[in-house]
C-alpha cells in the first residue's frame, strides 16, 4: 500500500484551487464585500476564550434591542457580555428585525496537564475510547507514545467542496486570517466566515487532509507522525497504521480528482 506524501496532499489541494480565480480577504474584506452596510454586524471577531473569562458582544446596532441566541450552554450571555461557562464551540447569533449575523467563541479548560497521563496506556483500549487532543500539552504526550491528537478515521484524500462559496467581482472569497493560541502552538481553523471550526497542535499528529493542510500553512511543518528515515513502512513503525512518510513519487492528476 503505497504511503501519500503531505506535502503532495497540499499540492493536490493547492492545484485544485488554482483552476479558479481567488481574492484573499479578511474577516473584515468579506463583511464588506458580501453584507449590505446598513445591516446588522457584529463587530467582535470569533475568538477563543478560557473558562470563566469573558468577552464584550459589540454591534454596529448596539443601542437597539437586540435578540442574541447562543448554539449551546458552552457561552452565557448578560449586559453585552460573553462568559466562557464550559469548554467547547459556540455559536453567538444576533437578529434586529430580519437583520441578523454571528460569530463563533472557542471555549476552553486551563489546561491542566501537568504530568504525562499516557505512561502504561494500552493502545487498543486508547483508540477503543478515541477523542481528540484537547490541549497542546495532551498533544505533546500523546506524540511520546506515537498516539495520535487529531481525527482518526482514514479519508479518501479528497479535497472537501464547500456548498458555501461566495465571490466578489467575479472571484471567489477565502478567508485568510488565522487564528493562533498566545504561544503560537495551538492554530485555529476558520470556515470564510470567519468561524472556528477545529483547532490543531504544533505538537500533535494528524491523518486528514482537513487538518494535515492546515497544519503545514500553520506551522510550516509535518505533523509529528510524518517518518523521513528509510525504510518505513506501517507495520514497523511505532505510529502504526497512522504513519506516514516520502517514499515514493506523485504521479497522480493535480487538476482533477481522482
Amino acid at each position: 500500500m503505497k504511503i501519500r506524501y503531505f506535502f503532495e496532499l497540499g499540492i493536490l489541494a493547492l492545484a485544485l484551487t488554482s483552476c479558479k480565480s481567488l481574492s484573499n480577504n479578511s474577516k473584515d474584506d468579506v463583511t464588506e464585500s458580501t453584507k449590505d452596510p446598513n445591516a446588522l454586524n457584529i463587530l467582535t471577531s470569533s475568538s477563543v476564550l478560557t473558562v470563566s473569562n469573558t468577552l464584550e458582544l459589540k454591534t454596529n446596532l448596539d443601542n437597539l434591542n437586540l435578540t442574541v441566541s447562543l448554539s449551546n450552554d458552552c457561552l452565557s450571555y448578560n449586559n453585552g457580555l460573553l462568559t466562557a461557562c464550559k469548554a467547547g464551540l459556540c455559536y453567538v447569533n444576533v437578529s434586529y428585525l430580519d437583520h441578523t449575523d454571528s460569530i463563533s467563541v472557542m471555549v476552553e479548560n486551563a489546561s491542566d496537564i501537568s504530568s504525562d497521563p499516557y505512561e502504561n496506556v494500552n493502545k487498543d483500549e486508547f483508540y477503543a475510547n478515541y477523542h481528540e487532543a484537547t490541549s497542546y500539552m495532551d498533544a505533546y504526550y500523546r506524540t511520546q507514545h506515537y498516539l495520535l491528537s487529531g481525527t482518526d478515521h482514514l479519508d479518501s484524500q479528497e479535497p472537501t467542496l464547500s456548498s458555501y462559496q461566495p465571490k466578489s467581482d467575479s472571484k471567489y472569497i477565502r478567508n485568510s486570517s488565522a487564528i493562533y493560541s498566545a504561544d503560537k502552538k495551538t492554530y485555529y481553523i476558520q470556515d470564510v466566515n470567519g468561524n472556528i471550526v477545529d483547532k490543531i497542535y504544533e505538537s500533535g499528529a494528524y491523518i486528514t487532509l482537513d487538518q494535515v493542510a492546515p497544519y503545514l500553512m500553520a506551522f510550516n511543518n509535518v505533523p509529528k507522525n510524518y517518518i523521513t528515515s528509510r525504510p518505513s513502512t506501517a507495520a514497523g513503525s511505532p505510529w502504526g497504521k497512522y504513519m506516514r512518510g516520502n517514499h515514493s513519487k506523485f504521479s497522480g492528476n493535480t487538476s482533477s480528482y481522482p
